[in-house]
Parts: structure tokens; C-alpha cells; sequence
């Protein structure tokens, strides 16, 4: 079983291609504290539930088949933590995916799983620009989760696989007006959006920033509009991006700005996953002092949990809206 309640590191294994690691940083036993990150662009569920390698919409080359996802599984278990699978199903981009194939699919990996558990993340930021972009298609994408809820919870393994939603929040104060990533805020469809997220089990969310305060709050604010409180993960975390050439020295991850960010943890306690920190993974900065401080910041924060939270109720039942009380979320510049 996974312990979404309590917060924990994600790393970024990210073995998505023979012989291809991103975690020289901090991924040696016996570090032990969190998540393992895995994508997947090219991947298709077959009718028998079945998982392979497809030509895909994003990241060409970028695919797991079924006989590989096995192995990422048991690798990640090996290094004592808890895979978080990220998938672009072209199934779904194609809009042929069907509740038989995805319950097919689900009897086939908790079978795998057995008592270990994951987080099932079908659909990688679905709301950034590009083509996986399926933001203004709330009726194609709100079925899909629902056919994962359903599979998940009709055949027992509710709690063993958990099932993450993952749109892109804005990068800086300056994005928020970009409709297509800002669409909670601004979509006159995003109405619609929300019965997908209701079914999640955890909200996962990407945000590269150097506003690491003003994207938590904006995390919180994503959750206030759905109106329902869940774990916020953030498998994908860090500071800038890189985009192939060396960052300037103040976007880089370094010692201090990892320092800030599980800072504001006691802050944020519906916050419970900061992970890939990327580029550092690929990089050694300041000496080996960001890796050093991911590592002593992970084990530091690894289970924490907050002794009072902010005023949030909890939910009732699957689908009901509650309303919020607490601070406001605030947007900082």
C-alpha cells in the first residue's frame, strides 16, 4: 500500500530506454526515501490489456512495453521506493480507448503488483501546448479517468493502485494569463474538467519555477477550485528548465534554493511529493552541494507530517463537493 498522507521525496529513476538513468545525483542505495518517476510517450493497451510500444504523439522513442513497465516496477522496489508511472496512452490521444482494454489492463498489472502498490498517472500533462495537449476536450478526457476508477475500484486493488491527475501549472506570475495554463482559472469549459479530477486519488502537478511559494499556493488554488481535498504531488519540481544549454547560475537548483523549498512545507502540508528536481539530476552544481542537500532534505522530510492542518475538511464520500475553510490562497510575485 501507498501512504499518500505523508510526505515523501520523488526521485526521477526515469529508466525509460535501455541503459538510460537520470538519478546518478541522489539514486544509490542505500537511499531510500520516496517515489521513482516513470514516463512513458508510446505506450498502447492492447484489447486483452496488454501493454506496447507505439508510435507516439510526443518524445519519440520514449515508450515501455509491458515486459519493461514488470521491470521498472521490480527495479524501483529494489531501491526501496514506490513507482510513479507516468503515461501519454496513444489509445487515449487516438480516442479509441475502451473500459474492456483499460479493465484488461488493470487486472494484468495489480496481478503483477500483488501486495506493492503505485500511482497510475494516464495522461502526463494534459493541458500544456503541444500535441498530448487535450485541455479543450473535457469530454473526451472525463471518461477516460472514469473508465480507470472504475477498473481500479470493481476489481480490489483501490488503495494498491492510486490514480494521479497531472496538468501543468504555470511557471511564473507572468504565465497566468496563458489560457492553456491557467484553464481552472480561465476556461469557460473547465467546468467540465473537474469530474475527471474528483475520481483521482492524488493531484499530481509539474511547475519549474523560480517562485517556489507562489506555485504552492497556486497548487492550492487548483485544489480549491476542484473542491476537494486530496494529497498534492509534484512529480516533476524544480527551478527553470533547461531547454539544452547550461542555466544561468540564478535558475539553477541549487543547495539553497532546495533548502527553500521543503522550507515551506509546514506551510503547505496538503503537499506531499517534491520530485525530479531536473536538470541537477543530469548536472553537478556548486561542487555536489545540491545533491548533498537533496539528500540530507529528503531524509530530513522523509514521512513528515503536519501536526495541524489549515483548517481543511475532509471528505465525505467519493464526489462530494465541500467547501473549504482557511487561509485564502494568495499568488506571489
Amino acid at each position: 500500500m501507498v501512504d499518500i498522507n505523508r510526505f515523501h521525496t520523488g526521485v526521477s529513476y526515469l529508466k525509460i530506454r535501455p541503459g538510460e538513468y537520470q538519478s546518478d545525483c541522489y539514486l544509490t542505495k542505500p537511499y531510500k526515501y520516496g517515489y521513482s518517476l516513470i514516463e512513458s510517450y508510446e505506450s498502447k493497451i492492447q484489447d486483452d490489456g496488454s501493454l506496447t510500444t507505439t508510435k507516439g504523439y510526443d518524445h519519440p522513442g520514449y515508450g515501455i512495453d509491458e515486459a519493461y513497465l514488470y521491470q521498472l516496477i521490480d527495479e524501483t522496489y529494489s531501491y526501496g521506493l514506490t513507482p510513479y508511472i507516468s503515461f501519454v496512452f496513444t489509445n487515449i490521444m487516438e480516442r479509441t480507448l475502451t473500459q474492456a482494454q483499460v479493465s484488461n489492463f488493470i487486472a494484468r498489472l495489480g496481478a503483477y503488483l500483488g501486495t506493492r502498490g503505485m500511482i497510475l498517472d494516464i495522461m502526463r500533462e494534459w493541458n500544456r501546448a503541444g500535441p498530448s495537449n487535450l485541455q479543450t476536450d473535457d469530454q473526451i478526457l472525463n471518461p477516460y479517468f472514469a473508465f480507470f476508477r472504475n477498473a481500479i475500484d470493481s476489481q480490489g486493488f483501490k488503495g494498491q493502485i492510486l490514480l494521479s491527475s497531472h496538468p501543468v501549472l504555470p511557471h511564473s506570475p507572468e504565465m497566468i494569463a496563458d489560457h492553456s495554463l491557467a484553464w481552472w482559472l480561465s476556461s469557460p469549459s473547465g467546468e467540465d474538467v473537474r469530474e475527471g479530477q474528483l475520481l483521482c486519488d492524488v493531484y499530481g502537478l509539474s511547475c519549474y519555477t523560480n517562485y517556489p511559494e507562489w506555485c504552492m499556493n497556486l497548487a492550492e488554488e487548483y485544489m480549491n477550485w476542484i473542491g476537494i481535498k486530496k494529497p498534492i504531488f509534484f512529480p516533476e519540481w524544480s527551478r527553470g528548465l533547461d531547454l539544452g544549454g547550461a542555466l544561468p547560475e540564478d535558475q539553477r537548483a541549487n543547495a539553497a534554493f532546495i533548502e527553500l523549498c521543503y522550507s515551506l512545507l509546514p506551510s503547505f502540508p496538503e503537499v506531499k511529493m517534491l520530485g525530479w528536481w531536473y536538470p541537477i539530476l543530469y548536472k553537478t552544481y556548486d561542487g555536489g552541494a545540491a545533491c548533498a542537500k537533496l539528500r540530507e532534505m529528503s531524509v530530513k522530510w522523509d514521512g513528515y507530517t503536519p501536526i495541524s492542518p489549515r483548517g481543511w475538511l475532509l471528505p465525505v464520500g467519493v464526489g462530494t463537493l465541500l467547501l473549504l475553510k482557511g487561509r485564502k490562497s494568495k499568488r506571489r510575485g
